[in-house]
């Protein structure tokens, strides 16, 4: 039973001293302002020898900010395509297609060097503003909530998205991420007791039927079933009398009927 329960443990959480390791759950503390990259170094230092300890921390760091980096980027080719697409372009007003002016490629080398450095210059200032948020929301005091007092992390980035637009970002998908894959997986393993070799033909409405009564049944408490289930037999009494007394009726209507026609 451990070693079953060792190895969920590790498909889930990955080990830590080995390259299965999800990092996303460390970058998920970074964003927390309540612990950020310091509180991440601590435990590993608690739980690792020092040289790991230092490696590791190295890796999530690495790892928070390549992730920014993306972000950035393809904030900043989102930004670019918009512009491009919304903004016309003045000085040029071609009325057909004939009159566009071609682009030579036989241009000067030189030119085409010169824009060749430019747009390396503007990416290389793109990934320094994004590494310069990053610092800064590292470098910041984290926040000291009082005792186990509750933060909501989405609703603080949204107020600091001003701030760390790009950090924000990567926040807001990141938290949205389930924590595990149990749920699903816990819906999957009880289809899978409805659905077996015997019953394999059952339509998907009725199997659906059969996973949501057997969910209802199991989240009420006992006692409220064998209320619901007194009841539900009172009626079915009731309906019984009242069947018996229609019966009774249908008889004496026959009776009579019969005696009309023999006076």
């Amino acid at each position: 039973m451990t070693l079953s329960m060792q190895t969920k443990f590790n498909k889930y959480w990955g080990i830590t001293t080995s390259e299965q390791t999800n990092l996303l759950l460390y970058v998920s503390v970074v964003l927390d302002p309540r612990y950020k990259l310091a509180y991440v170094n601590y435990c590993f230092n608690e739980f690792l020898e020092e040289d790991c300890a230092k490696i590791w921390t190295n890796k999530v760091e690495e790892a928070f900010r390549r992730l920014c980096d993306d972000y950035y980027m393809r904030m900043s080719k989102e930004k670019y395509s918009q512009t491009q697409s919304c903004t016309p372009i003045e000085g040029f007003g071609f009325q057909s297609q004939s009159e566009i002016p071609s682009i030579s490629s036989s241009g000067s080398y030189k030119a085409r060097a010169t824009v060749h450095d430019r747009f390396k210059q503007s990416n290389k200032t793109c990934l320094d503003d994004a590494k310069t948020e990053v610092t800064r929301y590292l470098d910041e005091a984290r926040i000291d909530c009082m005792g186990d007092e509750y933060l909501d992390l989405l609703t603080w980035w949204k107020v600091n998205s001003s701030r760390f637009k790009i950090i924000s970002q990567v926040a807001r998908d990141i938290y949205s991420i389930p924590i595990s894959t149990v749920p699903s997986e816990s819906a999957f393993s009880t289809g899978g007791r409805v659905l077996d070799s015997f019953r394999s033909s059952l339509t998907p409405q009725t199997a659906e039927a059969l996973i949501c009564a057997q969910n209802w049944i199991q989240s009420k408490p006992l006692d409220d079933m064998t209320e619901e289930i007194d009841g539900a037999e009172e009626i079915d009494e009731e309906f019984i009398n009242i069947g018996k007394e229609m019966e009774a009726a249908f008889e004496n209507l026959n009776n009579d009927s019969m005696s009309l026609e023999a006076q």
